[in-house]
């Protein structure tokens, strides 16, 4: 641990209080809000995938693994992926998803707290997002399909990404603060490109089915 009155490890010749420790500080204390949101995610996170496993979900889990493509060589950030689809974004041949299910299923267990959880995790979706700014606690991106800015309070997960870069994510709010879940995936510009225009075109042949182009993506993140 660095003492108040020793010098700065940034190199800038000044004592240690005078230079880095308030920012130090306040990112240790951003960082423990993140880990604190993200335990509470992580917990509902795992009953649900629990609750997917059950028998009667056998069927869909098929047939989300075909509309997602999982095969044998698939990587385990794909399998991920698309597990995290399967909860919160497939819906069956009624409408509804496992998220909404294990609600239904488990609403008078539920206490406040995970009733909130789970009421960001129903409107939460996966999307292809520009990071606009990097700060010291909060880092801004911008929905491609809706222009939509989101601050996102994760001081960690843009380490080894820059202003410019693109990603694919699934931002959350737990708790006042937007956080990033699941996978994050930078994606290069000449994807970026590739994986836009193949959106578009899918969307465009659907003839519109769609309020927006926001919204088929919602619908169709598996795409």
């Amino acid at each position: 641990m660095i003492g108040r009155n020793e010098l700065c490890p940034c190199g800038s010749g000044k004592k240690y209080k005078k230079c880095c420790l308030q920012k130090n500080q306040l990112i240790e204390v951003t960082r423990n809000k993140t880990l604190y949101a993200k335990g509470l995610y992580k917990n509902m996170e795992n009953k649900i995938y629990e609750y997917s496993k059950e028998s009667s979900f056998n069927n869909d889990r098929e047939e989300c693994l075909k509309q997602f493509q999982v095969s044998q060589e698939s990587n385990s950030i794909i399998n991920r992926l698309c597990n995290t689809y399967f909860m919160y974004d497939y819906r069956n041949n009624k409408g509804n998803t496992i998220t909404n299910m294990f609600i239904h299923n488990n609403k008078l267990t539920l206490n406040k707290s995970q009733t909130i959880v789970l009421s960001s995790m129903i409107r939460s979706n996966i999307s292809i997002f520009k990071i606009e700014d990097t700060g010291t606690t909060k880092s801004v991106i911008r929905d491609y399909f809706n222009n939509n800015k989101i601050v996102v309070e994760d001081v960690d997960v843009f380490k080894n990404l820059k202003i410019g870069d693109s990603i694919i994510g699934r931002p959350i709010n737990i708790q006042g603060m937007n956080i990033l879940v699941d996978e994050v995936i930078k994606v290069s510009d000449k994807n970026l490109d590739i994986i836009l225009q193949n959106i578009n075109e899918i969307y465009k042949a659907e003839n519109n089915k769609t309020k927006n182009i926001k919204e088929f993506v919602i619908n169709n993140s598996h795409i």
